[in-house]
């Protein structure tokens, strides 16, 4: 997993992996300074719908334990 710096937030990057996974995650930007945005992308337009499930688990994972962190 590569990580990166990037204007309010950070770029996670798979680069072994085929389907090229790559999720940001930002905040403080306009519109709205106090939201967090996480974004998630691969390289495919159209896969399988449980590979597409698991992105979306994975994505909430994220959200869910950035959230308890904030709490904390």
């Amino acid at each position: 997993m590569s990580r990166e710096t990037i204007r309010g937030g950070v770029r996670f990057t798979l680069p072994g992996c085929p389907n090229a996974l790559a999720w940001t995650i930002t905040t403080d930007l306009p519109p709205d300074p106090d939201a967090v945005v996480i974004h998630c992308t691969i390289n495919r337009r159209e896969h399988d719908p449980d590979f597409i499930e698991t992105i979306e688990a994975f994505v909430d994972d994220w959200r869910q334990g950035l959230e308890a962190g904030m709490k904390a």
